[in-house]
This record gives C-alpha cells, structure tokens and sequence, in this order.
C-alpha cells in the first residue's frame, strides 16, 4: 500500500501505481521463489552499481526498514502463540 500511495503522490494515476507495485512484488516473489539463488546474491544481482534499486536497497536500511521487519515478525509470532493458547 505504502508503495502504490507514493507512486500516486509522485503523480501516477492509482490504477498504474497499484499495477506497478503489484508487477514488483510478484517479480521479486518469482524471482525468490523460482532462481534458486541465495537472497541476498539475488539483490546483489538485481541492483545495478548507482541503481534506482541499489538507491532504494540504501534507503531502506537508513531507514531500518530490518529492524522494523524484526519487530513485525515477532509481534505476528506473539499473536500466533495468544491465539494458540486460546483455542486451547
């Protein structure tokens, strides 16, 4: 959402913004899923030195956007175990 938002704020319509992003995650999911290639070598493959995507790889960790997973995944792991013990 947060991409698809931005990309209307930099002035696409909402139907190319929400396009776009759904045509990069579903690459980057395939891309994963399907290269058989450690993550971390498939961004190394993927961002081009002086890169739009290298930029936004940089962006991204200025902007702690690991921990910020971390956290995330943590908060979604507690809620899972809540739920667990409430089922019983």
């Amino acid at each position: 959402k947060a991409m698809a938002a931005e990309g209307e704020r930099l002035g696409l319509d909402r139907e190319t913004a929400t396009a776009l992003t759904a045509q990069t995650c579903l690459g980057a999911a395939r891309m994963a899923a399907e290269s058989g290639v450690e993550l971390a070598e498939l961004r190394r493959r993927v961002c081009s030195p002086g890169g739009t995507t290298e930029r936004a790889i940089e962006s991204f960790r200025g902007d702690g956007l690991e921990a910020t997973v971390a956290r995330a995944m943590a908060a979604c792991l507690a809620r899972s175990k809540e739920m667990a013990d409430e089922l019983g």
